[in-house]
C-alpha cells in the first residue's frame, strides 16, 4: 500500500508517549498513537479501525474538531517543536478508507425485543442510536427537523463540513436497522404517553 511520503514523515514525527498525552486531551480518548504507528507500518485498514473503535464520527472530527487544543495542543513535541499534525494523519486515514470503500465490520449482538426511541438526531442521538442497535435493541430515531444531523447539518456550514459527506455517514448508522421518522417534533407533533402507548416504545432516550 503507498503512502504519500509527507503523511509518512508526519506519522514518523510521534513519539509515541507511553503516557499518551494526547490521546487523554482528546474528548473521544482515541489511541492515538496506535493508529500513527500502523501508518508508519503502512497498515492503513487497522489504522482505521482503531479510529472507529469508539469513534463513528472520526472523519468528521477530523475535519471539524479544534485540534490545536486538544490533542496537538497536548503533543509532548509541541513544548519546545511543533506537535504532531494529529488531525492531518486521522483525515487522511478516513479519506483513504472512503476512497477504497473501506467498512468496519459491526458485531451485532443477539436481536431484542425491546423498542427504544431516540429523541433527537445530532451527534449524540446518533451515536446513542447506533451503539444501542449494536447491543441488538430496535431503535427509532424521532427528528424534528426534516433531515437528520442535528447540529452537524444545522449549525455547520457545508464549507466546513460538506454535507454530503455527513449524509453517508447518518446513512451507515441508518443500514444497521435503524428507524428514523423526521419532521416529528416532541411535545407538538407526539408526546411520550403516545409513544408508549401506540409506538409500542420501551424506552425513551434524549439524544
Amino acid at each position: 500500500m503507498e503512502i504519500e511520503e509527507n503523511i509518512k514523515e508526519k506519522a514518523q514525527y510521534c513519539l509515541k508517549c507511553k503516557m499518551k498525552p494526547c490521546s487523554k486531551a482528546c474528548p473521544m480518548h482515541t489511541n492515538i498513537p496506535e493508529f500513527i504507528s500502523e501508518i508508519v507500518d503502512n497498515n492503513l485498514e487497522k489504522a482505521y479501525e482503531i479510529l472507529r473503535e469508539n469513534n463513528i464520527f472520526s472523519h468528521i472530527c477530523s475535519i471539524i474538531c479544534p485540534q490545536e487544543e486538544q490533542c496537538e495542543g497536548s503533543c509532548v513535541r509541541g513544548i519546545k517543536q511543533t506537535p504532531t499534525q494529529i488531525g492531518t494523519l486521522e483525515r487522511y486515514v478516513n479519506d483513504w478508507a472512503r476512497k477504497n470503500n473501506k467498512k468496519v465490520n459491526v458485531e451485532k449482538s443477539k436481536e431484542k425485543q425491546s423498542k427504544i426511541a431516540v429523541i433527537g438526531s445530532g451527534p449524540a442521538g446518533l451515536e446513542c442510536a447506533y451503539e444501542l442497535r449494536k447491543n441488538g435493541y430496535q431503535v427509532t430515531i424521532y427528528e424534528k427537523e426534516k433531515e437528520l444531523g442535528g447540529i452537524l447539518r444545522y449549525g455547520i456550514p457545508d464549507f466546513r463540513l460538506p454535507k454530503d459527506l455527513l449524509k453517508k455517514h447518518i446513512d451507515k448508522i441508518l443500514d444497521l436497522g435503524i428507524e428514523a421518522k423526521m419532521n416529528m417534533e416532541l411535545s407538538k407533533d407526539f408526546s411520550l404517553d403516545d409513544l408508549k402507548a401506540f409506538r409500542q416504545i420501551d424506552s425513551i432516550t434524549p439524544g
